[in-house]
């Protein structure tokens, strides 16, 4: 099992009201447990929401999980998909200033872990 955290900034405080309404009406395509983000390997997500318009993503994943071509191949499951992350992309969210890699979603480094579980989760 793989973690990740990714970042990225909503271009402004509409952007922001459309991308939360987006995610409260879910499509089956993409979020349903045989949609699009299962079948590309991710096991958990959550998205979290900073003020004025930042969005930190968690994932766990498949070890072999690689974020360019895994979401570079759910656009292909489905033209749902696409259509979402097209007008996702396109119209609500921009880069953050530090990221020039091959995603939207800037990759962070894992800085430190604390996990009081006995076990590790299976998924």
């Amino acid at each position: 099992m793989k973690s990740w955290g990714l970042t990225i900034e909503l271009r402004n405080r509409k952007a922001v009201e459309i991308y939360r309404e987006m995610h409260l009406n879910q499509i089956p395509e993409i979020h349903a447990g045989d949609g699009a983000l299962a079948a590309i390997g991710i096991k958990t997500m959550q998205i979290f929401f900073m003020q004025p318009n930042m969005l930190f993503m968690y994932m766990e994943t498949i070890d072999e999980f690689s974020p360019s071509r895994e979401f570079t191949h759910a656009l292909t499951l489905d033209p749902k998909v696409k259509a979402f992350d097209d007008y996702v992309h396109g119209e609500l969210l921009q880069r953050v200033f530090m990221n020039d890699g091959p995603t939207e979603w800037a990759v962070m480094d894992k800085f430190y872990q604390f996990d009081s579980r006995p076990e590790p989760v299976q998924y």
